[in-house]
Protein backbone atom coordinates (compact mmCIF):
# COMPACT_ATOMS: atom_id res chain seq x y z
CA UNK A 1 0.00 0.00 0.00
CA UNK A 2 1.42 3.44 -1.11
CA UNK A 3 -0.01 6.71 1.09
CA UNK A 4 0.94 10.45 1.57
CA UNK A 5 1.01 11.33 5.04
CA UNK A 6 2.36 14.30 6.62
CA UNK A 7 4.03 15.39 3.26
CA UNK A 8 5.94 11.93 2.79
CA UNK A 9 4.68 9.03 0.37
CA UNK A 10 4.91 5.97 2.37
CA UNK A 11 5.00 2.36 1.94
CA UNK A 12 3.13 -0.37 3.85
CA UNK A 13 0.69 -1.24 6.07
CA UNK A 14 -1.30 2.35 7.93
CA UNK A 15 -1.19 2.00 11.48
CA UNK A 16 -4.08 2.42 13.73
CA UNK A 17 -4.47 3.04 17.36
CA UNK A 18 -6.99 0.00 19.06
CA UNK A 19 -8.52 3.05 20.75
CA UNK A 20 -8.93 5.79 18.04
CA UNK A 21 -12.09 6.42 16.85
CA UNK A 22 -11.77 5.97 13.34
CA UNK A 23 -10.33 2.46 14.24
CA UNK A 24 -13.47 1.64 16.68
CA UNK A 25 -16.33 3.52 15.12
CA UNK A 26 -15.63 4.30 11.81
CA UNK A 27 -15.26 8.44 12.44
CA UNK A 28 -13.88 9.78 9.21
CA UNK A 29 -14.53 11.61 6.16
CA UNK A 30 -13.31 10.81 2.18
CA UNK A 31 -13.43 11.94 -1.12
CA UNK A 32 -12.88 10.39 -4.70
CA UNK A 33 -11.25 12.63 -7.37
CA UNK A 34 -10.43 11.97 -11.03
CA UNK A 35 -7.00 12.67 -12.03
CA UNK A 36 -7.70 12.71 -15.47
CA UNK A 37 -4.31 12.43 -17.38
CA UNK A 38 -3.33 15.99 -17.24
CA UNK A 39 -4.67 17.68 -13.88
CA UNK A 40 -6.77 16.68 -10.80
CA UNK A 41 -10.57 17.74 -10.95
CA UNK A 42 -12.72 19.83 -9.45
CA UNK A 43 -10.51 19.25 -6.79
CA UNK A 44 -11.27 22.92 -4.53
CA UNK A 45 -15.17 21.35 -4.84
CA UNK A 46 -14.29 18.19 -2.89
CA UNK A 47 -12.12 19.59 -0.65
CA UNK A 48 -14.86 22.00 0.43
CA UNK A 49 -17.61 18.98 1.10
CA UNK A 50 -15.26 17.70 2.77
CA UNK A 51 -14.17 20.66 4.76
CA UNK A 52 -18.01 21.23 5.32
CA UNK A 53 -18.48 18.00 7.11
CA UNK A 54 -16.10 18.25 9.88
CA UNK A 55 -16.80 21.70 10.58
CA UNK A 56 -20.58 20.56 11.44
CA UNK A 57 -19.08 18.00 13.67
CA UNK A 58 -17.14 20.44 15.15
CA UNK A 59 -14.10 17.86 14.38
CA UNK A 60 -10.73 19.56 14.51
CA UNK A 61 -8.39 18.84 11.40
CA UNK A 62 -4.77 19.22 9.97
CA UNK A 63 -4.89 20.99 6.00
CA UNK A 64 -4.01 18.98 3.20
CA UNK A 65 -2.11 19.60 0.19
CA UNK A 66 -4.11 17.87 -2.14
CA UNK A 67 -1.70 18.75 -5.19
CA UNK A 68 1.17 18.13 -3.72
CA UNK A 69 0.43 14.61 -2.59
CA UNK A 70 -1.26 13.90 -5.52
CA UNK A 71 1.95 14.61 -7.62
CA UNK A 72 4.16 12.88 -5.49
CA UNK A 73 2.03 9.83 -6.09
CA UNK A 74 1.76 10.20 -9.28
CA UNK A 75 6.16 10.19 -9.66
CA UNK A 76 6.23 7.55 -7.09
CA UNK A 77 3.57 4.89 -8.45
CA UNK A 78 4.26 6.08 -12.35
CA UNK A 79 1.12 6.75 -13.21
CA UNK A 80 0.99 10.18 -14.94
CA UNK A 81 -0.43 10.64 -18.25
CA UNK A 82 -3.38 8.21 -17.29
CA UNK A 83 -6.74 8.46 -15.54
CA UNK A 84 -5.96 7.94 -12.00
CA UNK A 85 -8.72 7.33 -8.42
CA UNK A 86 -7.62 9.91 -6.16
CA UNK A 87 -8.75 9.41 -2.29
CA UNK A 88 -8.25 11.77 0.75
CA UNK A 89 -9.12 10.40 3.34
CA UNK A 90 -9.55 11.98 6.85
CA UNK A 91 -9.81 9.95 10.16
CA UNK A 92 -10.27 10.93 14.16
CA UNK A 93 -7.61 9.69 15.44
CA UNK A 94 -4.28 10.55 17.74
CA UNK A 95 -2.33 12.42 15.82
CA UNK A 96 1.38 10.86 14.48
CA UNK A 97 3.42 13.01 17.36
CA UNK A 98 1.40 11.54 19.96
CA UNK A 99 0.97 7.69 18.97
CA UNK A 100 3.70 6.97 21.51
CA UNK A 101 1.96 8.39 24.38
CA UNK A 102 0.15 6.15 26.88
CA UNK A 103 -2.50 8.61 27.79
CA UNK A 104 -4.43 10.81 25.66
CA UNK A 105 -7.92 12.35 26.22
CA UNK A 106 -10.92 13.72 23.41
CA UNK A 107 -9.12 16.53 22.93
CA UNK A 108 -5.52 15.30 22.03
CA UNK A 109 -7.77 13.86 18.63
CA UNK A 110 -7.13 15.10 15.09
CA UNK A 111 -8.92 14.15 11.78
CA UNK A 112 -5.98 13.28 10.18
CA UNK A 113 -4.98 13.26 6.38
CA UNK A 114 -4.25 10.03 3.86
CA UNK A 115 -4.32 10.49 0.52
CA UNK A 116 -4.12 7.63 -2.04
CA UNK A 117 -3.73 6.81 -5.63
CA UNK A 118 -4.55 3.86 -8.26
CA UNK A 119 -5.08 3.61 -11.84
CA UNK A 120 -8.70 4.24 -13.38
CA UNK A 121 -10.45 3.11 -15.82
CA UNK A 122 -13.99 4.40 -16.74
CA UNK A 123 -16.63 2.43 -18.10
CA UNK A 124 -17.44 1.46 -21.62
CA UNK A 125 -18.48 4.05 -23.72
CA UNK A 126 -21.37 1.94 -24.19
CA UNK A 127 -22.20 0.47 -20.91
CA UNK A 128 -25.75 0.79 -19.22
CA UNK A 129 -26.34 0.63 -15.78
CA UNK A 130 -28.77 -1.98 -14.00
CA UNK A 131 -29.78 -1.09 -10.35
CA UNK A 132 -32.12 -2.49 -8.04
CA UNK A 133 -33.10 -1.64 -4.79
CA UNK A 134 -31.43 -1.68 -1.48
CA UNK A 135 -32.97 -3.74 1.62
CA UNK A 136 -32.07 -0.79 4.51
CA UNK A 137 -33.71 1.81 4.91
CA UNK A 138 -31.84 5.49 4.97
CA UNK A 139 -33.23 7.18 8.38
CA UNK A 140 -29.93 9.20 9.57
CA UNK A 141 -28.90 12.87 7.92
CA UNK A 142 -25.34 11.25 8.58
CA UNK A 143 -25.89 9.98 5.29
CA UNK A 144 -25.69 13.79 3.94
CA UNK A 145 -22.00 13.15 4.34
CA UNK A 146 -19.25 11.24 2.59
CA UNK A 147 -18.19 8.98 6.02
CA UNK A 148 -15.44 5.97 6.18
CA UNK A 149 -18.38 4.57 7.72
CA UNK A 150 -20.06 3.43 4.43
CA UNK A 151 -20.34 -0.57 6.13
CA UNK A 152 -24.36 -0.22 4.50
CA UNK A 153 -23.25 1.08 1.03
CA UNK A 154 -20.85 -1.84 0.73
CA UNK A 155 -22.85 -4.59 1.97
CA UNK A 156 -25.91 -3.22 -0.43
CA UNK A 157 -23.63 -2.85 -3.22
CA UNK A 158 -22.29 -6.31 -2.80
CA UNK A 159 -25.58 -8.01 -2.60
CA UNK A 160 -26.84 -6.25 -5.93
CA UNK A 161 -23.99 -7.30 -7.55
CA UNK A 162 -24.48 -11.02 -6.17
CA UNK A 163 -27.97 -10.65 -8.44
CA UNK A 164 -26.51 -9.36 -11.34
CA UNK A 165 -26.93 -5.40 -10.95
CA UNK A 166 -24.07 -3.15 -10.71
CA UNK A 167 -25.32 -1.25 -8.03
CA UNK A 168 -28.30 -0.26 -5.19
CA UNK A 169 -30.11 2.62 -4.81
CA UNK A 170 -30.58 3.66 -1.62
CA UNK A 171 -33.98 4.82 -0.38
CA UNK A 172 -35.72 7.34 2.60
CA UNK A 173 -37.54 6.35 5.31
CA UNK A 174 -40.43 7.89 3.25
CA UNK A 175 -40.09 6.26 0.31
CA UNK A 176 -37.82 8.71 -1.94
CA UNK A 177 -35.28 7.65 -3.97
CA UNK A 178 -31.35 9.03 -2.88
CA UNK A 179 -28.82 7.74 -4.77
CA UNK A 180 -26.63 4.55 -5.85
CA UNK A 181 -23.96 3.25 -3.58
CA UNK A 182 -21.59 5.40 -5.68
CA UNK A 183 -23.10 8.00 -7.31
CA UNK A 184 -26.16 10.33 -8.16
CA UNK A 185 -29.22 9.99 -9.46
CA UNK A 186 -30.76 11.75 -12.25
CA UNK A 187 -34.14 11.14 -14.27
CA UNK A 188 -35.83 12.89 -17.54
CA UNK A 189 -39.06 12.86 -18.11
CA UNK A 190 -39.15 14.41 -21.55
CA UNK A 191 -39.48 18.16 -20.44
CA UNK A 192 -37.31 17.65 -17.41
CA UNK A 193 -34.03 16.54 -15.36
CA UNK A 194 -35.02 16.01 -11.67
CA UNK A 195 -33.48 14.71 -8.63
CA UNK A 196 -34.92 14.23 -5.36
CA UNK A 197 -34.28 16.93 -2.69
CA UNK A 198 -34.36 15.60 0.59
CA UNK A 199 -31.93 16.27 4.05
CA UNK A 200 -30.67 12.61 3.41
CA UNK A 201 -29.03 12.76 -0.14
CA UNK A 202 -25.26 13.67 -0.11
CA UNK A 203 -24.77 16.47 -2.41
CA UNK A 204 -23.11 15.18 -5.44
CA UNK A 205 -20.19 17.40 -7.12
CA UNK A 206 -20.42 15.35 -10.08
CA UNK A 207 -24.30 16.69 -10.31
CA UNK A 208 -23.27 20.01 -9.76
CA UNK A 209 -20.79 20.30 -12.80
CA UNK A 210 -23.94 18.48 -14.67
CA UNK A 211 -25.74 21.40 -13.63
CA UNK A 212 -23.98 23.57 -15.96
CA UNK A 213 -25.52 22.09 -18.59
CA UNK A 214 -28.44 20.94 -18.00
CA UNK A 215 -31.29 22.62 -16.03
CA UNK A 216 -31.84 20.08 -12.71
CA UNK A 217 -34.99 20.70 -10.62
CA UNK A 218 -36.39 18.67 -7.54
CA UNK A 219 -39.17 16.80 -7.87
CA UNK A 220 -41.12 13.41 -6.51
CA UNK A 221 -38.42 10.55 -6.81
CA UNK A 222 -40.37 7.08 -5.68
CA UNK A 223 -40.74 4.14 -6.98
CA UNK A 224 -43.80 4.71 -8.40
CA UNK A 225 -42.43 7.66 -10.16
CA UNK A 226 -40.45 5.74 -12.39
CA UNK A 227 -43.05 4.83 -14.91
CA UNK A 228 -43.35 8.22 -15.82
CA UNK A 229 -39.43 8.92 -16.40
CA UNK A 230 -38.10 8.40 -19.67
CA UNK A 231 -34.43 8.27 -19.06
CA UNK A 232 -32.35 7.98 -15.80
CA UNK A 233 -29.09 8.55 -15.28
CA UNK A 234 -26.08 7.75 -12.79
CA UNK A 235 -23.64 10.60 -12.18
CA UNK A 236 -20.08 10.32 -9.84
CA UNK A 237 -16.78 12.15 -10.21
CA UNK A 238 -14.78 9.16 -11.89
CA UNK A 239 -17.05 8.31 -14.51
CA UNK A 240 -18.96 11.15 -15.39
CA UNK A 241 -22.50 10.66 -16.52
CA UNK A 242 -23.48 7.21 -17.80
CA UNK A 243 -27.23 6.10 -18.86
CA UNK A 244 -29.34 3.41 -16.61
CA UNK A 245 -30.95 0.52 -18.69
CA UNK A 246 -33.40 -0.86 -16.09
CA UNK A 247 -33.94 -0.45 -12.32
CA UNK A 248 -35.71 -3.50 -11.01
CA UNK A 249 -37.67 -4.60 -13.97
CA UNK A 250 -38.75 -0.90 -14.83
CA UNK A 251 -36.81 -0.32 -18.14
CA UNK A 252 -35.28 3.12 -19.68
CA UNK A 253 -34.04 4.43 -23.32
CA UNK A 254 -30.55 4.96 -23.04
CA UNK A 255 -29.50 8.29 -23.64
CA UNK A 256 -25.86 8.10 -24.31
CA UNK A 257 -25.63 11.46 -26.51
CA UNK A 258 -26.42 13.85 -23.12
CA UNK A 259 -24.22 11.34 -21.42
CA UNK A 260 -21.38 11.83 -23.31
CA UNK A 261 -21.56 15.54 -23.54
CA UNK A 262 -21.87 15.96 -19.17
CA UNK A 263 -19.34 13.81 -18.90
CA UNK A 264 -16.88 15.38 -20.47
CA UNK A 265 -17.23 18.46 -18.84
CA UNK A 266 -17.03 16.70 -15.38
CA UNK A 267 -14.06 14.85 -16.70
CA UNK A 268 -12.57 17.92 -17.20
CA UNK A 269 -13.25 20.09 -14.66
CA UNK A 270 -10.58 22.41 -13.17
Amino acid sequence: MTYVRGNKVLDGPLTQHVTDPAFRFGVGFYETLLYNGRHLVNAAAHLSRISASMQTFTLPFEPVDLYAATEMLLDHLSLRNQMARINVFYTLEQPPRQKAQTKSSATDLLMVPTVTAAPYTPPPADKTFSLTYARAVISSALHAHKTTNHMLHYIERQHAQQQSFDDAILVAHDGTILETTTAALLFFDGLRFTNSHTTYRLASTAEALAANLLDITSAPSTPEYLSKKKHAYVLNSLMGMRPVGRIGDHTFTPDFDTCNEVTRHIQNAL
